[in-house]
């Protein structure tokens, strides 16, 4: 569990959030790649009513028939936003929310990763940046 305060940026390690086991997905230093489809959790208390942007930069790598893959950025269910990770260098997606005081999942999920010749996504950096 990671707690945001305000004036505080939040930085969660993709490598330390919750995902299931897979013989393809893994942590690469701090970052995760994920190969197949799959959702890094993590989850965040809110101190206060603030609005905040959550940061995640990523990168991907296309499938053999050249499709980018499609990351779902959610946080707590009820702010979605999916994104086309078409881009080798890492690059950030921003997703600006006002959070209430308490708990909120955040998740990142692969949507079209496949085992052999999928596209697939490394997520470099989460962060919860308050504004």
């Amino acid at each position: 569990m990671c707690s945001c305060v305000r004036r505080e940026t939040l930085v969660i390690v993709p490598a330390t959030m919750a995902v299931l086991p897979s013989p393809l997905n893994h942590p690469d230093g701090p970052a995760y790649v994920l190969v197949e489809n799959a959702t890094l959790s993590s989850r965040v208390k809110f101190r206060s009513v603030h609005r905040w942007a959550l940061k995640v930069t990523v990168h991907g790598e296309a499938a053999t028939n050249g499709t980018w893959p499609q990351l779902r950025i959610e946080l707590d269910g009820a702010r979605t936003r999916t994104v086309t990770v078409d881009n080798r260098a890492a690059i950030p997606y921003w997703f600006n929310f006002v959070a209430e005081p308490g708990f909120a999942d955040l998740k990142l999920s692969l949507l079209n990763g496949r085992a052999s010749g999928g596209p697939s996504v490394v997520i470099e950096r989460v962060e919860i940046v308050p504004l």
